[in-house]
């Protein structure tokens, strides 16, 4: 295997590397097509690591992923995975909106649907300001809900992800994230940066608006541990009484529905949610632990009255 230097400039190396598609391909497909190859492999990695049993889920991502791969050498594919390598060392040297900043730098974002991020230093004091002191909510609950309805990259979240480090946890165990975006292309980029990161959460290429759906996927941590993250989607569901009604659910390895539905994403509020455990007790329900990860999310309903205690990003 050949070595390459050391990398002192992982934006400069990343940005070096894909403008030499730049003679005989566009820079903005190139980087597109990276972003759902980027994606793709990195979703099925918990299947070739055998954490989890393959599903339908794998057999889509991965037809995805070869149609996506069809289009280019095995050279350019050499150079798809430097990009991907150098994204991931970036990442976990410094917690920033690495991919975001790189998108911006090489003019391909679309600017006539608006897309024009937020620097990460904003992100990241907005985060600062609107998450505050999260002891108290970690000490009652064990973890806190983000919901990001316009994700862009995933800066928010990334930046929350940092803001929750920075008060001694980490937040791939005590925080949990819904994300929405109308391109592909960031929804990709945010589900790759927060996948990277380890952080637990859904991704949805979606409109928050009209709450259509086309896509979605887990991160990987989600269905590494699907016992936390089940009990995280159990405690957004709008009232016990809504959990009571819920039914028997299919072992994973049966057929799944498509897609979970669209939801309104926001940062719940914790306070909300005592008052709802104040009610009285539903019946009991069997245990979700085991549940399908995808098939809960189907289920969760939000209570629309909760929009106005919660807070919005």
């Amino acid at each position: 295997m050949r070595k390459h230097p050391p990398i002192k400039d992982y934006a400069q190396e990343f940005k070096k590397l894909i403008a030499g598609f730049h003679h005989n391909r566009n820079i903005r497909d190139v980087f597109v097509d990276w972003l759902e190859v980027a994606a793709c492999a990195i979703h099925q990695e918990p299947y070739h690591l055998g954490l989890v049993p393959r599903d339908t889920d794998f057999d889509k991502v991965e037809a995805e992923y070869m149609a996506a791969i069809k289009k280019y050498t095995k050279e350019e594919l050499d150079v798809f995975a430097r990009l991907f390598g150098i994204t991931k060392m970036a990442l976990w040297e410094k917690k920033t909106d690495f991919l975001g900043q790189i998108y911006m730098d090489l003019e391909i974002s679309n600017d006539r649907s608006g897309e024009f991020f937020t620097p990460f230093e904003v992100s990241l004091m907005m985060a600062k300001m609107l998450l505050g002191d999260i002891s108290s909510h970690i000490q009652e609950k064990g973890f806190i809900t983000i919901g990001e309805p316009a994700c862009g990259g995933g800066g928010m979240l990334v930046a929350a992800a940092k803001v929750i480090e920075e008060q001694g946890y980490h937040p791939g165990e005590v925080m949990f994230f819904d994300a929405t975006d109308i391109s592909k292309a960031c929804a990709s980029m945010a589900y790759l940066q927060t996948s990277i990161l380890g952080l637990s959460g859904i991704v949805r290429h979606g409109n928050s608006l009209s709450l259509e759906q086309w896509n979605s996927k887990f991160t990987p941590v989600c269905r590494a541990f699907p016992a936390r993250t089940n009990a995280m989607i159990d405690s957004i569901t709008a009232t016990k009484a809504e959990k009571s009604q819920k039914h028997d659910l299919p072992t994973p390895t049966m057929p799944q529905q498509e897609q979970p539905p669209m939801q309104p994403a926001f940062m719940f509020n914790l306070e909300q949610e005592a008052l709802d455990r104040e009610q009285p007790k539903a019946p009991d329900r069997p245990d979700a632990s085991s549940k399908p990860i995808r098939k809960l999310a189907q289920e969760t309903e939000v209570d629309p009255s909760a929009l106005e205690q919660g807070r919005l990003f």
